[in-house]
């Protein structure tokens, strides 16, 4: 009975020692795809780089293996123009997430962690706009947009321990969003994040005191 109570309390402990919070920032550039109810696709569009921002827990699961949730805040942007009827055009949206993953280590070596993650990530616009020319209109009640999207989301980085107590982390993101509300409009988001950020150890987490390599 001690033995089981010992192990017991040894699992617990080591589940208190590999958890984290997550504090990113960084720059996300979006893709519009845009086709109206008449199949016309929206044209000569391009993309503007953005704010975005994450903050979440991060558990270990297994010896490589950790579970990631974050609430995350976006900002998509596309400018364009239409030479021919003299028309110039910006979409703007601005997206609260809950990004739930996984991430795994392929390899660490002399502080270094090297970390792929995929991840969903459900959002929702909390504010936008289109410009016309000098004409700006709510996007807020636009099926298109307004709409719940959900991301499928792919990324590599990596982790550098600068402390036993912070890990200092850079990853890029790759994601596809689609809407979760049929409408005759489609539109869906292409994005690419790039994050610069800190994991910041609770309590007795061992992350960064562990220096063998995997290979």
């Amino acid at each position: 009975m001690k033995r089981l109570l010992l192990i017991i309390c040894i699992a617990f402990a080591g589940s208190l020692s590999a958890q984290q919070l997550i504090f990113e920032l960084g720059r996300v550039s979006s893709r519009f795809d845009y086709e109206s109810s008449q199949g016309e696709a929206l044209e000569n569009n391009y993309p503007e780089s953005n704010l975005s921002a994450a903050v979440g827990y991060r558990l270990q699961l297994g010896s490589r293996i950790y579970a990631v949730g974050s609430a995350t805040y976006s900002r998509y942007e596309t400018y364009g123009s239409y030479a021919i009827y003299d028309l110039a055009y910006n979409y703007r949206a601005d997206y609260l997430g809950l990004n739930l993953g996984a991430e795994g280590e392929f390899f660490k070596k002399a502080g270094f962690t090297f970390i792929a993650r995929l991840a969903a990530e459900p959002q929702f616009m909390i504010n936008g706009s289109r410009t016309i020319n000098n004409d700006i209109e709510d996007l807020k009640g636009a099926e298109e947009f307004d709409s719940p999207f959900l991301f499928a989301k792919g990324g590599l980085g990596a982790n550098y321990c600068a402390d036993r107590n912070f890990a200092i982390t850079l990853r890029y993101d790759y994601g596809i969003g689609f809407p979760l509300n049929q409408s005759d409009e489609v539109l869906r988001y292409r994005t690419g994040t790039i994050s610069l950020g800190i994991l910041l150890n609770l309590k007795r987490c061992n992350y960064c005191l562990i220096s063998k390599s995997i290979k």
